[in-house]
């Protein structure tokens, strides 16, 4: 009987750990729920010209991390920047880096009416979210 006992509480023990340990790594993946927003599909006019639609997933309370695709004139498909950001109240700082080449491409945004709004080079850019 000993010895079902030790089994039960190293099974219990067990159970216990892996619970504690998904639900840790769930809260890290989901990041500060007042920065959902921030979830989702989003396109807008990408660096150098063509559309750039960007996947993003808030993780680690305040980090943006995603992947994205730019699409040229005429559907053409262009490079997949990966993208890395911190998201602060309303404004969101995204690095875009191509992969092929090493160039980044800062983007700094500010939530407005549902949409990323900000400027580069001069000129307004303006997310929308798809999803």
């Amino acid at each position: 009987m000993r010895k079902h006992g030790r089994l039960g509480v190293l099974i219990v023990f067990s159970t216990l750990f892996l619970s504690l340990s998904c639900t840790s790594a769930a809260a890290q993946e989901s990041g500060n729920p007042a920065y959902s927003w921030v979830n989702g599909k989003w396109t807008g006019p990408a660096p150098g010209g063509g559309e750039l639609e960007m996947d993003l997933r808030l993780i680690n309370d305040n980090q943006v991390a995603g992947s994205g695709q730019i699409r040229g004139a005429g559907g053409a498909k262009g490079y997949r920047p990966v993208i890395t950001g911190i998201v602060k109240g309303e404004r969101v700082t995204l690095d875009l880096r191509n992969p092929n080449s090493g160039n980044n491409v800062k983007l700094e945004l500010s939530l407005v009416d549902g949409t990323l709004k900000g400027t580069r080079k001069g000129e307004e850019v303006v997310f929308k979210k798809q999803q």
